[in-house]
């Protein structure tokens, strides 16, 4: 495959580029920087200007006043392959001296998968062009040969006399612009994931015991203990030449996840401290030196390097140089006078049909050994050409009869070793460009392909390509075929007699590298071009929100996710959890079937009260889950009033209430302390027993003339507690 970022000059051919192949160092795919005039077998440009002595008068009530009609081709001449053949050779042999016998160099054809082309002359061919009436050209030029365009402009008076002039001399005045898509790879990306753990104890102890026989006896032991702990990790991403910055942010996404997957794995436990009874002095022993160490580490590291398959436009865009300015075979300067005519369109015999056609078919590589075409125009002798290679080119004319421009064409396709042949019925229009594409030779034809595939995890692709068109008498068609690591591309050829109306439908089967299969759903395509990417195409992605009130009522929420496709034996699980500082989650996962697989989840609510409550597992109908409400929750709310007190007796009040439910373990109490001008206050209590509403409270006096005074407790179960000043 073209390796989109090994671009290299070519010494001495400086009109071409070259691009290394991946990932065979001997091939080489050859273009030219630029479109050119198609060339005749006599090595002439097919190119022609006519001008009309006098304007003619057109159906749309515009004036014509000419036509330019040429051919663009995107080849490279046989001399100038010659050339790079040498030249790269050249520099192969310079980059590998040590190989005897020295390779040779293959130079290829780039596999392109669709084109276009669009043409740009003067004011172009929109509504309000004054100069330039008409521009046809085929949307896309042929896949194969020299990749020809065949160009017709028409002229309006003004801009036959303006192109004339601008077409001779230097310089160039038509402008093409080839759009030609070629699946190309791109430079290997490395990411290297990285995580190093390490938990250390160090232990010390030094005992001096001094017997004295008379005097005082002494004892000193000096004890010396430290635990360190730290971790570190991280994803480093080496793009290579990748800049695409939604595939690099993707690499560094997967990366983090593989780290915190290994975090999860390589949990270092904890050192225990020395114990009591090793930490004991021994008997009969008077100095005692004890040095410990434990050191626990875990070191994770891996680098991954994966390749990208991405498609490209490798066409060029370029002005054509004027026929006066190249020079013909001979080696002398074109004349203008050889391409140009100046028609008087008053004589009869200059009104002409005029049809430029071929046929974009592979006849190398296909099984089509000619097609030919028959047209034919009114009563006059009907004309043809057969044709067997991409670049032939037929060219019809007929004197005009009665200002009638359409003509009727059919043509019949020709299959190698094959005694059946395929022939459509006339068909009628007036283009003056009539091109016989492949699907309508009556070719089934698909090139499959390995797209960005990661063999790593995957060991092969059971391919299954099927074709069927009832209507047309092609009857249901099936291959089967492996591709891996070693094998990344497949053909399919198989004349059908008929023309192609119907997509081809493809699925694959893959089977991993730990011996699971995946199979992904049926898909269809009308091109001849199938990618088989890899296995997981998607990533979906569940946010988990919380409904709670994380600030005050709800310390955390535990929630344990699960993905399950049971159909392709795919699974993922997470944990997370939401608390005051992040209140919601996003898992992102990879996928098989983005509209597969369902996702289940458990939450467990720890309240800030002390309380807890685990839900029962659910499955999530929509990708956002909402956790931590508590519809059904009950409170014990009291408000305790101050209202009643007389301050200026009192100093302060405090009021103690006190909840207790032995059977679910809750036994909790708040004081709430009254100062001149305070407010009322709630005491509040989350219930797991809803009948369970008493309480206790006491109340504490404290008088201005420093004495106290005691009230309760006393067992209520009011919600409103009012609090009345002391008996005297």
């Amino acid at each position: 495959m073209l390796n989109w970022m090994k671009q290299i000059p070519v010494p001495g051919v400086p009109e071409v580029v070259a691009f290394a192949d991946d990932p065979n160092a001997f091939v080489y795919y050859v273009l030219p920087k630029a479109p050119t005039y198609r060339l005749d077998a006599s090595g002439l440009p097919v190119f022609k200007f006519l001008k009309y002595r006098n304007p003619i008068d057109r159906a749309d009530g515009k004036k014509g006043g000419g036509f330019l009609i040429c051919d663009v081709a995107f080849a490279l001449t046989s001399q100038q392959l010659d050339k790079c053949r040498a030249a790269l050779q050249t520099l192969s042999d310079q980059a590998f001296p040590r190989l005897n016998p020295k390779p040779r160099v293959d130079i290829r054809n780039v596999g392109f998968t669709r084109s276009a082309c669009t043409v740009q002359l003067l004011d172009g061919n929109g509504p309000n062009a004054v100069l330039v009436e008409r521009i046809q050209n085929p949307a896309a030029p042929a896949l194969y040969g020299d990749m020809v365009t065949p160009i017709t402009v028409e002229l309006s008076p003004e801009g036959a006399t303006l192109l004339e002039q601008a077409l001779q001399d230097k310089g160039g005045v038509v402008q093409i612009a080839y759009d030609l898509f070629a699946p190309v790879k791109l430079p290997p990306m490395k990411v290297t994931v990285w995580f190093h753990a390490s938990k250390f104890m160090e232990f010390q102890q030094q005992v001096d015991i001094d017997w004295q026989m008379y005097g005082d006896d002494s004892y000193r032991e000096t004890i010396h203990e430290r635990f360190v702990q730290s971790d570190a990790g991280g994803v480093d991403v080496d793009p290579g030449g990748v800049t695409d910055s939604k595939i690099v942010d993707s690499v560094r996404d997967w990366g983090f996840q593989q780290l915190d997957d290994a975090v999860k794995r390589m949990i270092l436990g904890d050192i225990a401290p020395v114990s009591e009874d090793a930490r004991k002095v021994p008997d009969g022993i008077e100095h005692v030196w004890r040095d410990m160490s434990v050191q626990k580490v875990a070191d994770f590291s891996r680098t991954y390097t994966q390749g990208t398959v991405i498609e490209v436009n490798l066409g060029p865009r370029g002005t054509l140089p004027n026929i006066t300015s190249t020079n013909g075979p001979d080696g002398k300067p074109l004349k203008w006078a050889d391409f140009a005519r100046v028609v008087d369109l008053d004589d009869p015999f200059f009104k002409r049909v005029s049809v430029n056609y071929r046929a974009n078919v592979d006849f190398a590589t296909m099984p089509v050994k000619s097609v030919d075409v028959t047209l034919r125009y009114g009563s006059a002798q009907p004309k043809g050409t057969s044709f067997v290679t991409p670049d032939d080119v037929g060219k019809q004319e007929w004197a005009l009869d009665g200002n009638n421009w359409k003509y009727k064409y059919q043509y019949v396709v020709n299959y190698k070793n094959e005694t059946r042949r395929f022939e459509t019925p006339e068909v009628e229009t007036d283009s003056p460009v009539l091109t016989i594409n492949v699907g309508d030779a009556g070719i089934l034809h698909a090139d499959v392909e390995v797209g960005d595939m990661n063999f790593d995890q995957v060991a092969q692709a059971l391919v299954t390509v099927s074709y069927e068109d009832t209507a047309n008498s092609v009857q249901h068609e099936e291959w089967s075929f492996t591709l891996d690591a070693d094998n990344r591309t497949h053909t399919i050829t198989k004349p059908i007699f008929t023309a192609r109306t119907q997509p081809f439908v493809y699925r694959v089967k893959y089977t991993l590298k730990d011996g699971r299969e995946v199979s992904g759903a049926e898909m269809t395509t009308m091109a001849s071009q199938i990618f088989v990417g890899d296995p997981f195409q998607a990533n979906r992605t569940i946010s988990i929100r919380s409904t709670g009130n994380l600030d005050t009522d709800i310390a955390t929420i535990f929630v344990d996710l699960t993905y399950r496709d049971d159909a392709n034996k795919y699974s993922q699980t997470t944990s997370v959890a939401l608390s005051k500082s992040q209140k919601f989650v996003d898992w992102t996962f990879p996928v098989v079937d983005e509209l597969g697989g369902k996702v289940t989840y458990t939450e467990t609510i720890q309240f800030a009260d002390g309380t807890q409550r685990k839900n029962p597992e659910q499955e999530a109908t929509k990708n956002t889950i909402l956790v931590g409400s508590a519809p059904d929750d009950e409170f014990l709310t009291v408000d305790v009033l101050p209202d009643l007190l007389d301050f200026t007796a009192l100093k302060l009040v405090k009021v103690t209430l006190h909840y207790a439910d032995a059977a679910n373990h809750i036994d909790t109490s708040k004081d709430f302390v009254f100062k001149e001008g305070a407010q009322a206050q709630q005491f509040k209590i989350r219930l797991v027993d809803k009948t369970k509403r008493g309480y206790e409270y006491a109340v504490d006096y404290f008088r201005t003339d420093g004495t106290k005074k005691s009230v309760g407790p006393t067992a209520t179960s009011e919600t409103t507690l009012i609090v009345e000043a002391p008996a005297a």
